[in-house]
């Protein structure tokens, strides 16, 4: 994403797997699915990470967010084994908060884009296939998405 290119250097240090930045008014947050307690190809989003999830959005309420994840909450294809495991609470609390506009994952290897709740799920492929996604009117309530895939 060209959004991220120039600015990752000059972010402050990651130290942890969730962390989010800023920027153009969009806050782009960024969560680890890591699933060393299910010993599987399925992601899974730990209590703790959902809980820092809900209080981030609550902090930014005010502002559209984008997640940015490995593993997808809503399949973009019937792959049950790449399922995320559990998704109940992930997506009880994106229910409840409206700033959360889009959700881009990879982990299925497939360009497909899903409207769930009004929140639009875009899922990936892999290398050498790759997405360019552009966020329009991001400032606004309803920012609109256009994407194209490349190789």
């Amino acid at each position: 994403m060209k959004l991220l290119s120039k600015n990752v250097r000059a972010h402050k240090k990651i130290t942890s797997p969730n962390y989010l930045f800023e920027k153009n008014g969009v806050v782009f947050i960024v969560l680890d699915g890591s699933k060393e307690v299910i010993p599987t190809s399925m992601g899974y989003y730990k209590p703790e990470t959902v809980t820092w999830l809900d209080e981030q959005l609550t902090l930014n309420k005010d502002k559209n967010v984008i997640i940015i994840q490995h593993y997808p909450i809503i399949p973009p294809a019937a792959k049950e084994m790449k399922y995320t495991a559990k998704p109940e609470n992930y997506l009880k609390t994106i229910a409840k908060h409206k700033n959360v506009k889009a959700i881009i994952a990879g982990h299925f290897n497939v360009n497909n884009e899903i409207d769930f709740n009004g929140v639009k799920h875009i899922s990936t492929a892999e290398v050498p296939v790759y997405r360019i996604i552009d966020i329009l009117d991001c400032e606004t309530k309803n920012p609109e998405f256009w994407s194209i895939i490349k190789e």
